[in-house]
């Protein structure tokens, strides 16, 4: 089975309680599932909506830098046009079988519709109250 995770950060770079537990979940899952995982990352030397790509624990990561220009305009809080760009084209190189969202703070709202309008399921587990925080 082919997983993808999206989450607001993922370690080594990003180490707070959502992303240690997307990470542990990643390990646990690691021998039944391939998975990849796209999350931001704060990194002021590239551009807005770079990848990093790296491998983590055997996991693929991508990381779009999302230097937070946009923290105080609510609609690119929520909804991200290139971000969502991206994540479509790592569910065309990816191929999934599940979307896995752990949080999307730093990415965007549209990443749910993108994966449903694929037909791919998609699963959110709630780490806290990002969703209705507005």
């Amino acid at each position: 089975m082919k997983v993808l995770f999206t989450v607001n950060g993922y370690p080594p770079r990003e180490a707070a309680g959502t992303e240690l537990y997307a990470r542990d979940l990643a390990a646990a899952i690691s021998g039944e599932a391939c998975l990849m995982v796209f999350c931001r990352t704060v990194d002021r030397s590239l551009p807005e909506h770079s990848l990093v790509r790296d491998v983590v624990e055997g996991s693929r990561v991508v990381r779009m830098v999302n230097n937070v220009a946009g923290a105080l305009d609510p609609e690119r809080y929520y909804s991200d046009p290139k971000a969502d760009a991206i994540f479509k084209g790592l569910l065309d190189e990816f191929r999934p079988d599940i979307v896995h969202i752990h949080h999307l703070m730093g990415l965007s709202g549209g990443i749910v519709a993108a994966a449903k309008d694929a037909g791919i399921p998609v699963v959110v587990t709630l780490h806290d109250y990002w969703f209705i925080c507005p």
